[in-house]
């Protein structure tokens, strides 16, 4: 056994800055230094400009007492700010802008006040930093605030949450109640965090992805990481653990991307997996584990609370057996937002009503790509670019994209060749779109360039996104009827009222009505769309097909799982059991404010300092032979399962491609 590694002390900001300064001869040198630190610096909005509570700037100050960045630093015969402008380093957000809208107004309700007046034109860090500077940023919020957030998550909870009675029944919670006590007690919380912690615990306990607190600022800028993922393999039928990506930075001669891991923090790995997976919001044991893995190396604090611990210690076995040891501190960063930000189908982020994500998944997938995968960002934007250039819908155009998707961030495919054959791969990444026709004629295209002789759909790790998105290419992979999912709300006064006055929503007013006299738990179902929309183009794909699941695949990804399964379209191929379960129409808490935007007595008032919410709003239900069964909590289960090895893992997946190819027909 090898002696444990120990590493250095790491630098913090103050010792990496003024090292950055050691025999520099001119800001390039400076910022050359910083950047291979993954330190990016740019200008602080001039002094009196409106900035955010979360202002990096603000930390800065604290974290660098003695060490200031201003702009009279005139060593080098040049001022920070234009030496950083000149390289192209980035600029700020304008912060106090002009909004789009009420909507994204309501994002930016942080937006107070006048700039710290020590701050200046310093600079600020905008990418990452430990995670205790956190600590840094936050205002303690008064009363007042503290009782309009509960009181608005019990409000939403009572009146709008779709699953509340599957919930209380599934999981012997009582969400309500809870948010009642918490409500008496506010006065009785020695910190926000404390009062955030019992708010999560809450929302948590109904295991539903769809329904999350979203935590104020500065929080909900954020993301907190370690600088590698894990993987779960099976050996000999037991769950085991390897790390499968790592930061360049980080690699060492033991700690490359395969080392199996023993322990976290001292811990079993297997136990912490299954212990962090029981407080996770997966709806099933399935999805549990799949969210743990994945939350116990990155947490979107929008969602997430910070790791209560500054590092981890992993123990590990390298490629040579021996038995290692190293420490990992936890870092935050301001995560850039991808390319498309928001579907051109919504006015603002937030505000569809046709949206199923799981909106953890799609910022710990976000966070991996920038981590990990910088290459999707540029590609992305390479393709925007050139879309913008032909001035056409580049989805109909041959060529160079005949081996390549225009939309690297949502779709990927190749030929597999196979035992039996070549056989199609077609990879769903996300629903979560900027252009939904786009979206569409892309599968269309991908299809008629893959081999007619049969295809595998990997839908894996998928979070949702657009409804439609789903349920409208079902179409291209059968002759059979597509029967778009009903979407339910539970019946409540608020509902009745939705149904009186928002006129896309009418066609629930009668079910809304009658459930006074007739008890009715929920209104009529409807589809997001019209069923002859989901059969106007028909199939494209004329092989047969087998579709590929794991328990990430969430809320329109579940969507796509059950229409598959409900229109008999081919084989479920899961690497778990079923799918994350994940049943509904996720409506956000500025949706909310959208459609009583006009009303005088408007019960989603503005929350304080960006605090936010989501849920739920309308269940859906199976089709077909399962017509009326929730898919919330019990997703689709998988006809066959593949049990990944190590060597899917870690060197391509061969063998569980040839178990899915194999069942094609």
């Amino acid at each position: 056994m090898s002696p444990a590694n120990t590493p250095s002390s790491e630098s913090g900001p103050a010792e990496t800055l003024a090292s950055a300064f050691e025999g520099a001869a001119d800001w390039d040198a400076v910022l050359d230094a910083l950047e291979q630190k993954r330190i990016v610096l740019e200008p602080v909005p001039p002094r009196g400009a409106r900035v955010h509570h979360d202002s990096t700037a603000t930390a800065l100050s604290k974290v660098l007492p003695d060490f200031r960045l201003t702009e009279t630093e005139g060593r080098f015969g040049e001022s920070l700010s234009d030496a950083v402008a000149r390289r192209g380093a980035g600029s700020a957000v304008q912060a106090g802008a002009p909004e789009a809208n009420d909507v994204q107004d309501a994002h930016n309700a942080d937006v107070v006040g006048e700039a710290d007046a020590s701050v200046g034109n310093e600079l600020r860090l905008t990418q990452i930093f430990p995670i205790e500077v956190l600590d840094d940023f936050a205002e303690p919020m008064n009363l007042v605030e503290r009782y309009q957030i509960v009181a608005q998550c019990e409000m939403m909870i009572t009146e709008l949450y779709s699953h509340l009675p599957l919930k209380r029944a599934m999981f012997a919670v009582d969400p309500v109640q809870e948010l009642a006590l918490i409500r008496q007690r506010l006065d009785s919380y020695d910190d926000d965090i404390a009062l955030f912690r019992d708010i999560v615990a809450v929302f948590t306990g109904l295991h539903d992805l769809h329904t999350l607190f979203e935590l104020p600022n500065p929080w909900r800028q954020m993301t907190a990481f370690l600088p590698f993922s894990i993987a779960e393999f099976w050996n000999d039928g037991v769950r085991s653990y390897c790390v499968n990506r790592i930061r360049p930075d980080e690699i060492t001669d033991t700690f490359r991307p395969g080392v199996i891991l023993t322990h976290w923090n001292g811990t079993p790995i297997a136990r912490h997996v299954r212990a962090v997976g029981a407080r996770s919001n997966g709806a099933n044991p399935a999805a549990q584990i799949a969210q743990a893995i994945s939350h116990m190396t990155v947490r979107p604090l929008m969602f997430v609370l910070p790791p209560s611990e500054t590092w981890v210690t992993l123990t590990y076995v390298d490629a040579g057996g021996d038995v290692h040891e190293q420490r990992f501190s936890w870092q935050v960063s301001r995560i850039p937002p991808p390319p498309a930000v928001a579907p051109a189908r919504q006015a603002a982020a937030g505000i569809s009503a046709e949206l199923g994500v799981d909106g953890i998944g799609s910022a710990v997938r976000e966070a991996n790509d920038w981590l990990f995968h910088p290459e999707v960002a540029e590609d992305e934007r390479r393709c925007a670019a050139q879309h913008a250039e032909m001035g056409v819908l580049v989805a109909n155009r041959t060529g160079p994209a005949d081996t390549k998707t225009w939309l690297p961030r949502q779709l990927d495919f190749t030929v597999l060749e196979m035992p039996r054959g070549p056989v199609g791969y077609l990879r769903i990444k996300s629903f979560e779109v900027q252009d939904l026709d786009m979206f569409i004629a892309e599968i269309a295209r991908i299809l008629r360039l893959l081999p007619q002789t049969g295809l595998i759909i990997d839908l894996r790790g998928n979070p949702g996104g657009l409804i439609p998105a789903g349920e409208k290419i079902l179409q291209f992979f059968t002759d059979n009827r597509i029967v778009p999912a009903p979407l339910e709300f539970r019946n409540s006064t608020v509902v009745r009222h939705m149904a009186e006055n928002v006129t896309w929503l009418q066609h629930y007013r009668r079910g809304a009505d009658l459930s006074v006299s007739t008890g009715q738990v929920f209104t009529q179902g409807f589809g997001i769309m019209p069923e002859a929309d989901a059969n106007a183009m028909g199939r494209v794909y004329s092989g047969r097909s087998v579709l590929l699941i794991d328990a990430l695949v969430y809320s329109t990804g579940d969507f796509f799982a059950a229409g598959y399964k409900d229109a008999r379209i081919g084989t479920v191929v899961g690497v778990a059991p079923r799918t994350g379960a994940g049943g509904g129409n996720v409506w956000t808490y500025d949706l909310l404010r959208t459609l009583y935007r006009d009303v005088p007595s408007n019960p989603f008032p503005r929350l304080p300092r960006g605090a936010s919410m989501r849920l739920a709003a309308r269940r859906s239900t199976r089709v077909g032979l399962s017509a009326g069964l929730p898919v919330e909590g019990l997703g689709v289960e998988a006809d066959a399962i593949y049990y990944p090895t190590y060597q899917d893992v870690m060197f391509g997946e061969r063998g569980l491609m040839e178990f899915a190819a194999a069942r094609i027909g």
